[in-house]
């Protein structure tokens, strides 16, 4: 998890602004400890951060990693690449899937979309670590010990995952070409993303990812600074009247469900015998 946001840092250049210097240090974070491609990483982040919550009419989602398709579906947008069927049921598998399966959803999009001998060599060596991580916990602890290792580390990443999704799921898309003209570079970052409230103490298990606003208005920031910049963005926004979401953790997780369910229960029933049948 830790390497997850140290990769995602490294990859902004938010360490030591030194773009090649940078990267090699996320190559070392995200390929081999992570285990997923920074590279690959970074180029749909980096999409991500220019084209929030949009959509082409009738294509779906231009946002790579705010529409996991056909499984979830935050907008009537998204309706023409989501599937009706898990649409009904996506706020009782939204969490699941997240914290069981979203580490083989990421390594396996890294290592589908990844490129280059370096890329793939990192990875690499992140599985001869972690086979040798998992002998030593096998030879002490058994098969069934070395399992429960894992996936207890794999529901540790699966809260990353979780994070970063409260951030936007439930906030609006809008048509992609419209997004570059529908409001200011500051009123769309902030209309689109959610602050996470909590303690200073707590900013680490986050990232300095809970100063989502923050970070979407200034990528290239580094996160010891986020706090301090957060309370001159606190201002400005009071100062034109700009709304903004701040909410604690879990409070963010439960408006990200009743979102999912309110757009589930837009599916109606017919569609779904249908579905099944036409299947």
């Amino acid at each position: 998890m830790q390497s997850g946001f140290l990769t995602h840092d490294l990859m902004h250049n938010q360490i030591f602004k030194q773009r090649k210097r940078d990267q090699a240090h996320g190559w070392f974070w995200g390929n081999i400890c992570l285990g997923a491609s920074g590279v690959w990483w970074r180029d749909e982040h980096f999409e991500h951060h220019v084209f929030t919550n949009t959509f082409l009419e009738g294509g779906g989602s231009t946002d790579p990693q705010q529409h996991e398709a056909p499984l979830w579906c935050q907008d009537d947008a998204l309706r023409p690449t989501s599937h009706p069927l898990l649409m009904r049921i996506q706020h009782v598998t939204f969490l699941p899937i997240l914290v069981l399966v979203g580490r083989f959803g990421l390594i396996l999009a890294s290592y589908t979309m990844q490129r280059g001998a370096w890329e793939h060599l990192g990875c690499a060596l992140h599985w001869v670590w972690m086979g040798a991580v998992l002998a030593v916990v096998a030879e002490q602890h058994g098969g069934s010990g070395m399992l429960v290792f894992y996936m207890a580390a794999v529901c540790v990443q699966g809260m990353l995952a979780l994070q970063l999704c409260v951030s936007h799921y439930d906030k609006p898309f809008i048509e992609k070409g419209e997004s570059k003209a529908a409001a200011g570079w500051l009123r769309r970052q902030v209309g689109v993303s959610k602050d996470v409230e909590c303690p200073r103490w707590v900013d680490w298990f986050h990232g300095g990812l809970n100063l989502h606003r923050v970070h979407h208005l200034m990528p290239r920031l580094s996160r010891c600074r986020y706090r301090d910049v957060n309370v001159q963005l606190d201002q400005l926004l009071d100062a034109h009247g700009i709304e903004s979401d701040v909410e604690p953790f879990f409070s963010a997780v439960s408006s990200t469900m009743a979102h999912l369910q309110k757009q589930a229960l837009t599916v109606p029933l017919e569609t779904i015998v249908e579905t099944v049948m036409g299947a």
